[in-house]
């Protein structure tokens, strides 16, 4: 696996990394990190079926579940409502960014439903690109006192 600075994508000076046939892009600095990675050009139903199903495992994740041994007290456990994903799909300049923002963990895992263990705010979601008809995966997190709308605002098609 190889990486050198490559390319510069929203403003961010990214390393390439390949991976098998795919492509990933990775850039971190003290209060940010991005991972983009490039799935094989597709169409847009083929896209929009992997991203419906990516969205809906990703979704249940926080649904409210039967735990394998119950205790005295907690037969189900649930994320509260205030640390769900909030989820959003809009256009974008030749394209369609879906997305979730979600709270993470000192190991950039998201999905965190703690307070005492949110660490960042993180952006998960998909970009489909109509002219390229690339699908890209969008991993980002920020320091949890940061807005995650300054990032959200720099995504585009336009050159990919």
């Amino acid at each position: 696996m190889g990486c050198s600075v490559e390319q510069n994508i929203w403003g961010y000076d990214l390393e390439k990394n390949s991976l098998g046939d795919g492509l990933i892009y990775f850039f971190e600095s003290d209060i940010e990190r991005l991972s983009l990675t490039f799935f094989d050009t597709m169409d847009y139903e083929l896209a929009a079926e992997f991203i419906d199903e990516s969205s809906t495992l990703f979704e249940s994740l926080f649904e409210e579940q039967r735990v394998g041994y119950a205790g005295q007290h907690t037969r189900f456990i649930s994320c509260p409502e205030e640390y769900k994903p909030l989820a959003f799909s809009q256009n974008i300049s030749q394209g369609k960014i879906t997305y979730f923002i979600s709270y993470a963990n000192s190991n950039f895992v998201a999905g965190v439903c703690v307070d005492d263990l949110i660490m960042y705010k993180s952006v998960h979601g998909w970009i489909y690109c109509d002219l390229s008809r690339k699908l890209i995966q969008v991993d980002y997190f920020i320091s949890k006192d940061l807005d995650v709308n300054t990032f959200i605002e720099k995504i585009t098609c336009e050159g990919i």
